[in-house]
């Protein structure tokens, strides 16, 4: 019994503590916080404890305090997931979405096999960002984790099924098709206008070289043929048609 134990060593941080795991589970969340504060005012540096506080105050709505507890626990204990995960839900809940992804995306990096954060990832992306790609990517890597999640079956399947009207709307909607086309040429155009005046370069450094060629070999055109003025055209025309190419290219 923790009470007994708490009462027979007060300063046993890892007792409060306990207790107030067992407090949570009763959703005695007020009770938890308690024990859990005693945790941390005999042992300062408990990450658990303020990790689990944390927990407790999200439960209550309390998501600034629960961020504030998650961030305590990183600082003391940086490679420690469940901080991460934890503050990416309260972070979600304050509508933070990128600070949600980023600490999801974290936990995961420090935790690999943390299948319920890779279904929460993706929830934030299909229903946030519309990325029902990269949704279905980390509902996927969820089920592998976890075959038996069922939430995350459904909220693939859920992905998928928008996913796939969305691109019907498009392939079949022709205001939709021309909406798609008119986002992509204002971004294509500027690489477009370089290939283009990098091509017409070439031509042209390619027709001076031809010029040059011809008339030092038959040598048709006088004294002048043998000139070095379209051999230098010629250089300069395809070293610019090289430039505006591979500008087009970073570009593009």
């Amino acid at each position: 019994d923790y009470t007994k134990a708490i009462k027979l060593k007060p300063d046993f941080a890892e007792a409060h503590h306990t207790r107030g795991n067992t407090k949570r589970n009763l959703r005695d969340f007020q009770g938890a916080i308690a024990d859990y504060t005693k945790a941390i005012e005999l042992k300062p540096d408990y990450p658990s404890a303020y990790n689990n506080r944390g927990v407790a105050q999200v439960k209550l709505k309390n998501y600034e305090a629960g961020i504030a507890d998650y961030t305590k626990a990183i600082n003391l204990q940086p490679d420690f997931a469940s901080p991460y995960s934890n503050r990416g839900v309260a972070k979600k809940n304050l509508e933070d979405y990128e600070g949600a992804i980023a600490d999801y995306t974290k936990a995961i990096e420090l935790k690999p096999d943390l299948a319920d954060v890779y279904n929460n990832r993706g929830n934030v992306k299909s229903s946030t960002f519309g990325d029902y790609e990269g949704a279905i990517a980390d509902y996927t890597k969820a089920i592998e984790l976890n075959p038996d999640d069922v939430n995350a079956y459904n909220n693939r399947r859920n992905a998928k099924s928008i996913l796939d009207d969305n691109q019907k709307a498009v392939d079949t909607n022709p205001s939709l098709v021309s909406k798609r086309f008119l986002y992509y040429i204002p971004r294509a155009l500027p690489s477009a206008i370089l290939f283009g005046i990098a091509v017409v370069l070439f031509y042209f450094g390619l027709i001076a070289l031809g010029y040059w060629i011809l008339a030092s070999v038959i040598g048709i055109l006088g004294r002048e043929a043998h000139s070095m003025i379209p051999a230098r055209i010629a250089v300069i025309a395809l070293v610019a048609g090289i430039v505006f190419w591979g500008v087009a290219m970073v570009f593009g």
